[in-house]
């Protein structure tokens, strides 16, 4: 059995090229596959704003332990939001107490406290109390989580409900 082969004027052998050619573009492929699938796993994106919202029965909502993180640009760093108190346990304190709003950065070795808010909540059921608060500090960029606790680190028996936004400016 005979094989035909063809040659171009280089002196390369036709359909060579084109091996090369397909060759050259599933690296390509492969390249790209990589770099976005390193994009989509990073999880946290850095912006200007990120949104959070959160339930507190108890005393303490921690974000890190939630793995609720947020990506942040450099800037001047801004908490605003709402809380609102949804309900009450029998047997609860008269009155609220304040609620600790806290904002760190991570870091090695450790995480650093970007932001720290006190907020009086609403001793009326489902009346909304509100915060624009300027942190004071210039925080570089990096990945921000909260920790929204009872001030006093005990349960007084009013549940709250909030949501808001970290902002850099």
């Amino acid at each position: 059995m005979y094989q035909v082969v063809s040659f171009n004027l280089a002196g390369r052998q036709i359909g060579q090229r084109k091996k090369r050619d397909s060759r050259m573009s599933r690296i390509v492929a492969r390249v790209m596959l990589v770099i976005a699938m390193l994009a989509v796993s990073t999880g946290v994106v850095l912006a200007n704003s990120s949104s959070y919202s959160w339930t507190n029965d108890h005393v303490l909502v921690d974000g890190k332990a939630n793995g609720v993180f947020h990506g942040m640009d450099a800037g001047a760093l801004w908490l605003t939001g709402t809380m609102w108190t949804y309900s009450k346990d029998p047997g609860a304190n008269p009155s609220p107490f304040n609620v600790r709003f806290q904002a760190f950065k991570t870091g090695f070795p450790w995480d650093t406290i970007a932001c720290d808010k006190t907020v009086t909540p609403p001793a009326t059921l489902n009346t909304t109390t509100s915060w624009n608060y300027n942190c004071s500090t210039n925080v570089q960029s990096g990945t921000f989580y909260l920790e929204i606790w009872k001030a006093t680190g005990t349960d007084d028996g009013w549940n709250q409900k909030g949501n808001g936004t970290m902002v850099t400016k």
